[in-house]
């Protein structure tokens, strides 16, 4: 959601909380964290106005700043209510990785307990997880299933169910374990369920990786931007929603990509360049409050035809898993990948 001449009532969630733990986590913390907190706190625990009275369907007339809607419900059963909500599926999906969000920023800001309800409520994906299709899949209030083809938000049951950004671990075991969520992948990629002109499905290829099977990422990333981008007025293959399509492009050719915007992690893939230089602003990696302008230099010799890494280093120190932290990259002079023209063991142990 973000500013409009009106309240559009178009999207769902308070991703704000993110925003703010990404800053949190990258030491940015040059603000009032407590009043941050407070603002958070809210959303995560107040509902909406009118919120059991209205569905907050897409462009609903006359609905207010909806925050969470749904609230009241997901503080109670642990999920949005198809029979009740809009979008109840996605809502709940989002919440989960809000309630994640926010358990960050309330451990910033020194409140645990509270951080600790959050957390575990950032479990509460598993709550529309049908095993008998094996597809997330929205609830009515009584708890039977609402159906396939019911709440979602630009976006189908494909998609959303592997719309579990910040516990991609905890989703591999709802799955029955990490071949189970590989094969899974594999039939929504084989099939082409992946939407990539549509921001929900941008995290998906990435979950390999993080799972053990980062090959899988490094070959698919460049089939999508093969087929989404290229250099013309018509360069990309979807709204660009406030620059999340370039930046998924930006990201993957350097080599990773923030999986859960809500932590210091990046997981990493294969670069598509042999040499690309950034130089970062002064305070970039301190937090923004002091230091001088840095260069870093991500190397891959032969990346342009070789999409497979065969190993990582920072600075000379071997990278063994396909993780980096944000101090990893900032801090960094030389990111060196060792590329390859086949599947390599490389990363196979996931983040």
């Amino acid at each position: 959601m973000w500013a409009n001449v009106v309240e559009t009532n178009i999207m769902i969630g308070t991703h704000v909380d993110a925003v703010i733990a990404n800053a949190l986590e990258r030491n940015f913390t040059d603000f009032d964290i407590q009043k941050a907190w407070e603002a958070v706190k809210k959303n995560a625990f107040e509902p909406p106005i009118n919120d059991t009275e209205l569905l907050y369907y897409d462009r609903e007339a006359y609905t207010p700043d909806e925050a969470r809607a749904g609230l009241t419900a997901y503080l109670d059963l642990g999920y949005v209510p198809n029979d009740q909500w809009a979008e109840s599926g996605s809502r709940t999906l989002d919440y989960a990785f809000d309630d994640y969000a926010a358990s960050v920023v309330a451990t910033r800001a020194g409140d645990n307990e509270t951080a600790e309800k959050l957390l575990d409520r950032s479990n509460n994906y598993r709550n529309i997880y049908n095993a008998n299709t094996t597809f997330m899949e929205a609830r009515n209030a009584n708890g039977t299933w609402a159906g396939f083809e019911q709440g979602w938000t630009e976006g189908d049951a494909w998609i959303y169910t592997f719309n579990v950004p910040h516990d991609p671990h905890g989703l591999a075991e709802l799955l029955s374990g990490r071949e189970k969520l590989k094969q899974k992948l594999d039939e929504y990629f084989a099939s082409g369920q992946n939407d990539h002109s549509n921001e929900p499905s941008h995290h998906s290829p990435y979950l390999y990786a993080a799972i053990g099977y980062p090959s899988s990422t490094q070959n698919l990333t460049r089939a999508i931007a093969a087929d989404n981008y290229n250099a013309t007025a018509a360069g990309l293959s979807g709204n660009e929603d406030l620059g999340q399509m370039s930046a998924w492009y930006v990201f993957s050719a350097l080599g990773f990509y923030p999986l859960n915007p809500a932590s210091d992690e990046y997981v990493v893939a294969a670069p598509f360049f042999e040499k690309v230089t950034i130089r970062l602003p002064v305070g970039a990696a301190t937090g923004g409050i002091d230091g001088q302008e840095h260069t870093v230099t991500i190397c891959a010799p032969g990346a342009p035809s070789k999409p497979f890494v065969k190993s990582l280093r920072i600075d000379g120190r071997a990278v063994d898993r396909p993780l980096l932290r944000h101090a990893d990259l900032v801090g960094a002079a030389k990111i060196k990948f060792e590329m390859s023209n086949e599947p390599t063991e490389w990363g196979a142990m996931g983040i």
